[in-house]
C-alpha cells in the first residue's frame, strides 16, 4: 500500500515557516490549526500530508490578502531542503539528467502530486503536468506552489540564467499574470492542455557547475532504498537509522548496541541484515555517507562536531573518508552548496552604466598606444601627471627585473631601461587595478594577482619569441595576457559578496575551465568575458579585446582560436603551474597549442629562466600594488 504522505513533504512548509520568521505569531497560529511540525535538524522521517501544506497554503493567502504568497515562500527553499534527494539532484550534469532524476523521485517530495514528465525535441526541454481534473484556487496553489519550488531547485543548480522560456498553465487569470511572469521569470500561457515548463534546448547538454557523478551514483542505492520504503512503508533499514539519528555520537556503536536497540539478538539482527542485501559495516557507512551531507548542508555545524557525531575518531579521519566517497573535500563541498544560494541579479556589463570609466590618465595612455606616430615626450608628459605612477614606474625601472644602472627620473626610466610600450602596458594594468579596487582594496590578494598576471605575460612573450613574431606582436601578447584576468576585479567590484562565497572555490579548483564555469553559474560571465567588455568600453586595440574574449570562447568550448589566442593563454596556464616539479612537462601538454616544435633544450631553458625571475617577478608586483 502506498503511502499518503512523502517522507520530505515537511520540507515544504520548511520555506513558509522561514518567510515568517519575522512575524512568529502568523506561523504558531498556522501551526496550531495545521501542526504541530518537527522543527529538529533536517529529520527524513518527519512528515506532513500534502493535503495540509494545501490548507496551510491557502490560510496563509486569506490571513495575508497576498494573493501570490505562496510564490514567494517558495523562494525561501534552501540547498539541501530535501536532504539525500537534494544533493542526489544537485549532483546532476545537465538539466536533462536533472529532470530525468526528478520524476523518478517525485513522490519522495510532492507525495501524491500528479505525475511529472520530461520529454525534449529541437526546440526545446519540457518539464510537465497532466491534471486529472479541474483544479481549484487551492488546486492551483499548490501545483504553482510545486513548479516554482523546481525552479527554485534548478537555479539552484544551474545558477539564474537557467530560466524557462515560458511556463504554459491550464488556467487564467490576467489579474495575476504579470505577478506569475515576475515569480517565473518568463512568458506565462494560459489555458494550455497542461502544466508545461519550457526551457531552451542548449539546456540538454550545458554542463553544470556542480556536476559530481561520483556522488550520483553513491547516493543512488540510499534514494533507491528510499523510494522503496515510500512504496512498502519502513523498512528493517529504516528502522534502524531513526536509531542512529536519534544518537549524539556514533563512536562506540556496535553490532550488539543496535540488537539491544531493536530488541533482538545479533544472529537475527545479522541475517535481517542479509535479507536486505545489507551487512552492518555496509549499513554504518550508507548512512555516514548520506548522513554526512545533511550535515554538512547546515552551515553553522562545524567540521569537528560532524566528525564526532559520525563516529570519526578525528576530523582528519572523517575528511579522509568523505574525499573518498565523493573526490572533493567537505570543504568544497560546502562551498559548493553556498554557491547555489547565490539568487542575484546577473550582472550585464553590456550595460555601460555598470562599467566604470577609464581613468584620465590611463585614457591618454590608451590614446598613444592606439597612435602608431605618438611622441615620446608625449608618453612622458601623461605619466607625470600622474606622481603615484610616476614613483611607480621609476621604481621598477630600478627593480632587479631590468637590472640596469639606477635611475632618478622619469625620462631615463622609459627611454634607457623600459621602453615605451612595457611602460604603457604596466601603466594601464596598474591604473586600471587601482580604479577597480577602490572600494574594495582587500578583497583579493593584489600582490599575487598581479604576480600571477605578470608571469603569464612573461610566458606569453617569450612564446611568442619563440614563434619566431615580430617585436610589436610580442609585446601585443604580453599586453593581453596582463589584463586577461583584470575582470576578475571588476566582478570583485560590482559583486563583491558572491565574489566572497566564490573565492574558495577558485581557490580549490584545479583548471581554468572549472574556474569559469563557477564564475558563470554564479554571476552569469567569467573573468576573460569581463576583462573584454571592459577594455572595449576603454578603448584598448581591437586586436587585445577580440583576443582575451577569444580566451574565454576556447574554455567555454564555444570554438577555438588561432594560434596567437593558444600562445597567450598557454602563458596563463604557465603562471598557474610554477609550482609544478616538470614545467617541461607542462609545455609538452600544451605543445599542439603552438605553431612550432620547442625542443627539449629549449623547454629546459625557458623552464629554468622562469624559476629565476619568480622572486624578481613579485618584486615588480610589490612596485604594482605599493
Amino acid at each position: 500500500m502506498v503511502n499518503q504522505i512523502s517522507s520530505y513533504s515537511l520540507q515544504l512548509v520548511a520555506p513558509v515557516r522561514h518567510h515568517f520568521l519575522g512575524r512568529g505569531e502568523v506561523f504558531e497560529l498556522a501551526e496550531r490549526l495545521y501542526g504541530p511540525f518537527d522543527w529538529g535538524p533536517f529529520n527524513p522521517q518527519s512528515r506532513v500530508e500534502m493535503q495540509t501544506l494545501e490548507k496551510l497554503l491557502q490560510w496563509l493567502v486569506e490571513t495575508t490578502g497576498q494573493q501570490n504568497m505562496h510564490l514567494q515562500v517558495a523562494n525561501s527553499l534552501d540547498v539541501g531542503q530535501f536532504g539525500a534527494v537534494s544533493y542526489y539532484l544537485l549532483s546532476c550534469s545537465s538539466l536533462h539528467e536533472f529532470f530525468v532524476q526528478l520524476t523518478r523521485v517525485q513522490e519522495l517530495l510532492f507525495a501524491r502530486t500528479e505525475p511529472l514528465t520530461m520529454r525534449h525535441d529541437e526546440f526545446g526541454l519540457y518539464l510537465e503536468m497532466k491534471l486529472s481534473h479541474a483544479a481549484t484556487p487551492q488546486v492551483q496553489r499548490r501545483i504553482e506552489y510545486v513548479f516554482a519550488n523546481i525552479l527554485r531547485m534548478i537555479q539552484s543548480i544551474a545558477g539564474n540564467q537557467c530560466a524557462p522560456e515560458r511556463l504554459e498553465l491550464p488556467w487564467g487569470d490576467n489579474d495575476r499574470k504579470e505577478d506569475l511572469e515576475q515569480a517565473f521569470e518568463c512568458l506565462v500561457e494560459y489555458n494550455s492542455q497542461k502544466i508545461r515548463c519550457v526551457f531552451d534546448s542548449r539546456w540538454m547538454v550545458e554542463n553544470l557547475a556542480n556536476a559530481n557523478p561520483s556522488m550520483l551514483e553513491i547516493l543512488r542505492p540510499e534514494v533507491d532504498r528510499m523510494l522503496n520504503s515510500y512504496h512498502k512503508g519502513a523498512t528493517f533499514i529504516q528502522r534502524i537509522y531513526e536509531i542512529l539519528i536519534g544518537m549524539d555520537s556514533l563512536a562506540g556503536v556496535t553490532l550488539t548496541s543496535i540488537a539491544q536497540a531493536m530488541a533482538m539478538s545479533e544472529s537475527t539482527l545479522k541475517r535481517r541484515l542479509a535479507d536486505e542485501a545489507a551487512t552492518f559495516k555496509s549499513l554504518i557507512t550508507s548512512y555516514r555517507q548520506t548522513r554526512t551531507l545533511e550535515l554538512l548542508g547546515l552551515q553553522d555545524i562545524d567540521y569537528d562536531h560532524i566528525a564526532h557525531q559520525l563516529g570519526f575518531s578525528e576530523r582528519a579521519s572523517f575528511e579522509r573518508a568523505f574525499k573518498g566517497w565523493y573526490g572533493l573535500t567537505p570543504s568544497k563541498f560546502r562551498n559548493l552548496t553556498r554557491l547555489c544560494t547565490i539568487s542575484t541579479p546577473q550582472i550585464d556589463l553590456q550595460q555601460d552604466n555598470h562599467l566604470p570609466s577609464a581613468p584620465g590618465v590611463c585614457r591618454d595612455v590608451i590614446v598613444l598606444l592606439n597612435d602608431d606616430q605618438y611622441e615620446m615626450s608625449s608618453l612622458v608628459g601623461i605619466i607625470r601627471q600622474d606622481p603615484v605612477l610616476t614613483g611607480k614606474i621609476i621604481g621598477m625601472a630600478n627593480s632587479a627585473f631590468f637590472g640596469a644602472t639606477p635611475v632618478l627620473e622619469l625620462e631615463q626610466a622609459i627611454i634607457n631601461v623600459l621602453g615605451a610600450d612595457t611602460v604603457m602596458n604596466l601603466a594601464i594594468a596598474m591604473l586600471a587595478g587601482s580604479e577597480l579596487t577602490r572600494h574594495q582594496p582587500d578583497l583579493i590578494d593584489l600582490g599575487e594577482f598581479w604576480t600571477q598576471s605578470l608571469i603569464a605575460a612573461w610566458w606569453a612573450e617569450q612564446l611568442s619569441l619563440q614563434a619566431g613574431n615580430s617585436k610589436a606582436v610580442c609585446h601585443q601578447h604580453y599586453l593581453v595576457a596582463l589584463l586577461a584576468q583584470i575582470g576578475l576585479l571588476l566582478l570583485a567590484s560590482l559583486r563583491p559578496k558572491e565574489i566572497n562565497v566564490v573565492w574558495p572555490l577558485l581557490n580549490e579548483s584545479q583548471s581554468l575551465q572549472e574556474q569559469i564555469r563557477i564564475e558563470q553559474r554564479a554571476l552569469g560571465i567569467n573573468r576573460f568575458e569581463a576583462s573584454s567588455i571592459l577594455l572595449a568600453h576603454w578603448k584598448l586595440p581591437g586586436a587585445v579585446v577580440q583576443q582575451i574574449q577569444a580566451i574565454s570562447n576556447i574554455l567555454r568550448k564555444i570554438h577555438r582560436d588561432g594560434p596567437n589566442v593558444k600562445i597567450v593563454l598557454a602563458g596563463v596556464v604557465m603562471s598557474r603551474n610554477m609550482d609544478h616539479h616538470d614545467l617541461g612537462r607542462v609545455l609538452d601538454q600544451i605543445q599542439s597549442w603552438f605553431p612550432f616544435r620547442m625542443d627539449d633544450g629549449i623547454k629546459a631553458l625557458l623552464s629554468e629562466n622562469a624559476r629565476q625571475v619568480i622572486p624578481e617577478i613579485r618584486e615588480l608586483a610589490h612596485h604594482m600594488c605599493a
